[in-house]
């Protein structure tokens, strides 16, 4: 893959040159999956040893666009494993997914999908990118205060931020 991405992983955004690079890494250890969630089924890694990466398909125009992204972040999830098993675990996280994807749903905006963390994971919500509606920071405060109102055995903090960035598929398709 990194011979043929020194191949293919030349392109021209905005009429600079950019260089697409990967780097792979090996993990093992112990692994659990869940699949959870209320309007769409999520998949989530997480437990001591885990590590995800996650990619967004989908064509938009390229463009500088302002956006408004959030994140939820659950924690606890290794403790919760040790001692109430695998099972509960997966109960409290498809609490939490249903909580931010009724919410997101609600408010109009994108549930951009997870990621792992140290102990946990996290929720990645966005306004502006891929669609827009000109109360985009409201909406995404609105969702972020339904979600944490929500009863939740998992820890939760949320962060949120507006600005300017690049939207867009960048290489070759």
């Amino acid at each position: 893959m990194r011979r043929e991405l020194r191949t293919i992983g030349r392109a021209t955004v905005s009429g600079d040159p950019v260089s697409l690079r990967m780097s792979v890494g090996v993990h093992s250890g112990l692994f659990n999956f869940f699949l959870v969630g209320d309007s769409h089924r999520e998949f989530v890694v997480t437990g001591p040893a885990a590590l995800r990466e996650s990619t967004v398909a989908g064509a938009l125009e390229a463009e500088h666009r302002r956006v408004t992204v959030a994140f939820v972040h659950f924690d606890g999830t290794d403790a919760l494993i040790a001692q109430a098993g695998p099972e509960e675990t997966a109960r409290h996280l498809e609490v939490v997914m249903g909580d931010a994807q009724r919410a997101a749903d609600r408010q109009g905006i994108a549930f951009l999908g997870t990621d792992i963390d140290r102990d946990g994971g996290k929720i990645i919500l966005t306004t502006g990118a891929p669609t827009t509606s000109g109360d985009d920071e409201h909406r995404m405060l609105m969702a972020l205060r339904e979600i944490v109102d929500g009863e939740h055995a998992l820890p939760l903090r949320v962060g949120v931020n507006r600005g300017h960035v690049f939207a867009g598929d960048i290489g070759p398709p």
